[in-house]
């Protein structure tokens, strides 16, 4: 078959135009006439028309390159069967189905091969497979194409795929990286991107800014991420991360004035089931009652945060707010001087996030490692305290956490302070 005929069959196969197959490199004229053979198309154009079809420059240029047609159709069936698994939440099975796929993936338009890599990637993801997840992703990544502006809004999911594996995988810098190249990529490209996903990346990276501990650009994407929602009139769950992250530690308000804020949060959360979103805004709230002293409310909404748990999906979130519920039960029952009851509590939290190895727990058994330490310090047991200590310690330098650092070093030279000065008065005595 010559290859105007080619490119004619595998255009209409495709359900693209002329102009969708010239795009803004050439005419549609120029297109119509390499299909009619009035003219040979240029090695340029060959790149660009194969590139737009999806196949392999081989298979227009050599005319021993027969199009088989049964394989196309084998091919495309089997995307629809995965769209259809992908969609049912079978995971695993997917990832079974993508590699002939993705093998073949030229015999598909490419809007449809590049969805295709976003489902591989994101099941790897939903199965907490990070190593994968990160590898096809980097893989895809890095093919050397030229991406129209529809298929670069899928390019970006991938990019955010990236970001979400490495904030999983506890390298926060990197994930900044990724996610500030997406704004980057609509900025510049002025893509019309879907504004749910653009406000939902903006609030990722307030919350990656908020990690490293650079309250100025937790402050800028804040504004950013309520600057585009107020101007498309959208609720978002990037919008309701932002707001009951960012007045929980930056906006410069009283109790009261936070908590009728945040029952407005948790009532507009609840309305869209976004039992995630409530069960961080009671976590705000409560961390700011402690601060306050407020432990009538602490436990009010320790109550609550332990109703909403069984509404969270998945195997992840219900045990990390259950580690969560585990660490402001210790830290309450140390207010009350229960120091027993704060042990058991600090020690489960600490098991669970052992025994869980999503790195995003990472902060989290910081705090649950410290908390232990402060109580034995309380208890005038030193060694007990610096040994957890030195555990918080190794966690922040694996994972790059310098802002916990600090923290670390002052208690361990009170610790050491107050042990030196335990064993000098030991020896006195026994002099």
């Amino acid at each position: 078959m010559r290859i105007g005929s080619k490119i004619k069959k595998l255009r209409l196969e495709r359900n693209l135009s002329q102009s969708d197959l010239a795009g803004e490199v050439f005419s549609r004229n120029y297109i119509s006439q390499i299909e009619r053979e009035v003219i040979q198309p240029s090695k340029k154009a060959i790149k660009h028309i194969a590139s737009k079809l999806n196949v392999p420059e081989y298979m227009l240029v050599d005319e021993n390159s027969n199009i088989d047609g049964e394989m196309i159709e084998k091919i495309h069936n089997a995307f629809l069967s995965a769209r259809r698994v992908y969609m049912s939440g079978d995971y695993k099975k997917c990832i079974e189905m993508m590699p002939i796929i993705i093998k073949n993936g030229t015999l598909l338009n490419s809007i449809d091969f590049l969805q295709v890599k976003v489902w591989y990637v994101d099941s790897y993801s939903q199965i907490l497979d990070w190593d994968n997840a990160l590898k096809y992703t980097q893989e895809f990544l890095n093919e050397d194409k030229v991406y129209s502006r529809s298929e670069l809004k899928l390019i970006l999911e991938l990019k955010r795929f990236e970001g979400t594996v490495y904030y999983n995988k506890g390298m926060f810098e990197k994930a900044l990286h990724s996610h500030l190249a997406i704004e980057e990529e609509i900025e510049d490209k002025e893509l019309d991107i879907d504004i749910a996903f653009r406000i939902d990346n903006l609030s990722i990276i307030q919350v990656l800014y908020e990690f490293i501990g650079a309250g100025e650009e937790v402050k800028e994407y804040y504004k950013k991420v309520m600057e585009h929602s107020k101007k498309h009139k959208i609720i978002t769950q990037g919008l309701l991360r932002s707001i009951s992250r960012y007045y929980r530690d930056y906006a410069d308000l009283n109790l009261e004035e936070i908590k009728v804020f945040y029952n407005s949060v948790i009532y507009t959360a609840k309305l869209v089931e976004d039992w995630v979103r409530v069960a961080i805004v009671y976590s705000c709230l409560i961390e700011i009652c402690f601060r306050d002293n407020e432990l009538a409310l602490v436990d009010q909404y320790l109550k609550s945060l332990n109703e909403t748990i069984p509404r969270l999906e998945g195997n992840y979130y219900p045990g990390f707010y259950i580690a969560y519920h585990h660490l402001y039960r210790g830290k309450y029952h140390v207010k009350l001087s229960e120091y027993d009851e704060a042990k058991i509590h600090f020690n489960k939290a600490v098991e669970f996030l052992e025994e869980n190895k999503r790195v995003t727990t990472i902060k989290l058994k910081i705090d649950s490692l410290l908390e232990i330490a402060s109580l034995y310090m309380k208890l005038e047991e030193y060694s007990s305290s610096l040994l957890y200590l030195d555990m918080a310690e190794a966690v922040s330098l694996e994972y790059s956490l310098y802002t916990k650092l600090k923290n670390i070093d002052d208690l361990k030279t009170k610790a050491y302070s107050q042990l030196k000065t335990k064993v000098n008065k030991t020896e006195s005595i026994l002099d």
